[in-house]
C-alpha cells in the first residue's frame, strides 16, 4: 500500500529549507568592500548592461569593451586593478562638488559625458563609510552588483551570511528584506 502523503507547493517546500525565511537585513553604505580584492573575481556584466554603461560613460560600446571589460569565453567581466584586484571602476571619491578629474578636462558628471576618469564622485555624490572609496558606476553597475549580499554563496546558511558581514557593514543593518524579496533578488541574473 502506497502511503498518502501532504501536497507541499514549491514555494512553501522551499521556505522550510531556507534558514532565513524570517528575512535579513542590508543596506548597502557603498562602502566598495564588495567591490575589492584581495583574490581575483569576475563581474559579469551583459549585452544590455554594457550598452547602459557605454550611455552613462559617454563612449561607444567599442571603447568600454576596450577599456573596460574582458572576455571570459562568450561573457565579458568588468577588469580589475592588476595589483589590488579591486574592480576598476571603485575609486577614490572626492568629498567636493561632483566633478570628473581627467588628464585632460573636468566635466560636471551631472552634466555631460563621463570618460577617461582618474577620480569621480557618483551622480549622487555616494561616498562610502569613509569617504575613501565608491562605484562610478553605482547608477548602471552590474545585476551582480546589484544583488549582493543575496547571492546564493551567501544564503546557503548562517555561517555563510555571518561570514560575508565581516567584509560587508551593510549585512544584517537598514532595510529589512522578506524571504520572498530575497528570493526574488537571489533569482535575478
Amino acid at each position: 500500500m502506497v502511503k498518502k502523503t501532504k501536497s507541499v507547493k514549491p514555494a512553501q517546500s522551499a521556505a522550510k529549507n531556507n534558514w532565513y525565511i524570517a528575512g535579513l537585513h542590508f543596506e548597502c553604505i557603498q562602502c566598495g568592500n564588495c567591490c575589492s580584492g584581495p583574490e581575483e573575481g569576475v563581474i559579469w556584466i551583459s549585452k544590455p548592461q554594457i550598452n547602459r554603461l557605454a550611455d552613462f560613460l559617454g563612449q561607444s560600446v567599442k571603447d568600454v569593451h576596450k577599456k573596460h571589460l574582458r572576455k571570459f569565453g562568450f561573457r565579458c567581466s568588468i577588469k580589475e586593478n592588476p595589483h589590488t584586484k579591486d574592480c576598476i571602476f571603485l575609486v577614490n571619491i572626492n568629498p567636493a562638488p561632483v566633478v570628473l578629474y581627467s588628464s585632460q578636462k573636468k566635466t560636471d558628471l551631472t552634466a555631460g559625458k563621463r570618460s577617461d576618469f582618474d577620480l569621480a564622485t557618483t551622480r549622487n555624490n555616494r561616498c562610502g563609510v569613509n569617504g575613501s572609496k565608491g562605484c562610478a558606476i553605482y547608477d548602471v553597475r552590474p545585476t551582480q552588483c546589484q544583488t549582493w549580499p543575496f547571492w546564493p554563496s551567501n544564503l546557503r546558511s548562517p555561517d555563510d551570511w555571518n561570514t560575508a558581514a565581516q567584509k560587508c557593514p551593510g549585512i544584517n543593518k537598514g532595510k529589512f528584506y522578506s524571504f520572498d524579496e530575497i528570493e526574488k533578488i537571489k533569482k535575478q541574473k
